[in-house]
């Protein structure tokens, strides 16, 4: 998959990753203000490959803001793969608080944000479950079945100090989808 999104980069995006990919500092630093002004959102998955690393800690508050501060539709995709695809530790809350606060719709991944609210500590659940609760609003019906589907599916993994939260995302859930079913 590297292999064919790299092709996909124009000579550019691969000069920025490859000094993204250097090991060194400064040109990690030179190149994240090159991409505030005129990155592109195929960089996504090269970033959040820093903060996975965890090498460079110094830059990672500055990455999470640069991403969360994006705007662009085309860049849910990268986000919410990179997310699924990179083992964050202890900053995975963080990280998927960058959805939320980034305003962007990420109503057609509710079953990965879904996911992600049984896989994590409580903190990162909460975070979890945002950007559910911010998504439902735009999400279809059959994207708020998928994600009921779930809720119900894996409800024996929740724990016990998950549990009130759990039932208030169901809820939340259900009630959104007896709205949309209203509607039609």
């Amino acid at each position: 998959m590297t292999e064919n999104r790299h092709s996909k980069l124009n000579r550019e995006e691969k000069l920025m990753i490859s000094k993204l990919q250097s090991g060194r500092l400064s040109l990690i630093i030179e190149v994240l203000k090159e991409i505030k002004q005129s990155g592109s959102v195929r960089l996504i998955p090269y970033l959040f490959e820093i903060i996975a690393s965890g090498r460079f800690t110094r830059v990672e508050d500055e990455i999470i803001r640069l991403i969360s501060d994006i705007k662009e539709r085309d860049a849910v995709p990268y986000i919410v793969e990179s997310i699924k695809k990179y083992n964050f530790g202890d900053k995975t809350a963080g990280i998927i608080a960058i959805c939320w606060q980034s305003r962007l719709d990420f109503s057609a991944y509710l079953p990965e944000f879904t996911g992600f609210f049984f896989q994590n500590d409580y903190q990162t659940s909460i975070e979890a479950f945002t950007v559910i609760e911010e998504s439902l609003h735009n999400a279809t019906c059959s994207q708020k079945e998928e994600c009921l589907k779930i809720l119900e599916r894996d409800s024996s993994k929740v724990s016990e100090s998950l549990r009130p939260l759990y039932s208030e995302l169901r809820k939340l859930v259900k009630s959104s989808l007896d709205m949309t079913s209203g509607d039609l």
